[in-house]
């Protein structure tokens, strides 16, 4: 299935299937997927984020390297490894189950990183959502402290 992010909507298979309202100084947005509504977050101060849904955490995100942009995603589907497979700033990333890729996300825009992901059918958009939000908010943060360290 391919998801993408086009003007904060992604689309499933070229259908929308999630809206977000970002609050992009407070590293978290509201997104509606599906008849529910989850909030998107940064868990903590280092590369950790949540997703959760009545105030319950469904979705994690782990950093397991900082430097590497790579997260151990925990959801109800299963459990994914995303890992920056290409440089910045048109980074790649790979999507793992089980060790083996079953997955990719790859930027469609130029000037600004709009990622779009081929994932396993299986993955909900709910998950496919805070997995290409955790990817472009990264990127993001990236582009932002390299910016800066460059002034």
């Amino acid at each position: 299935m391919r998801f993408a992010w086009v003007d904060d909507v992604m689309l499933a298979d070229g259908r929308a299937a999630a809206t977000f309202a970002q609050e992009w100084f407070r590293d978290s947005a509201t997104v509606e997927v599906g008849g529910e509504t989850w909030l998107f977050r940064k868990d903590g101060f280092g590369g950790d984020w949540a997703a959760s849904v009545d105030g319950v955490d469904r979705i994690h995100a782990r950093s397991t390297s900082m430097w590497r942009m790579r997260w151990q995603v925990s959801a109800p589907s299963g459990t994914y490894e995303v890992q920056r497979s290409g440089s910045f700033p048109m980074a790649t990333f790979s999507v793992l189950a089980g060790g083996a890729v079953v997955g990719d996300i790859r930027s469609t825009g130029f000037w600004t990183y709009k990622p779009e992901m081929r994932a396993p059918d299986a993955m909900p958009a709910a998950e496919a959502a805070f997995v290409l939000w955790v990817v472009r908010r990264a990127i993001g943060r990236a582009s932002a402290a390299a910016a800066s360290a460059s002034t």
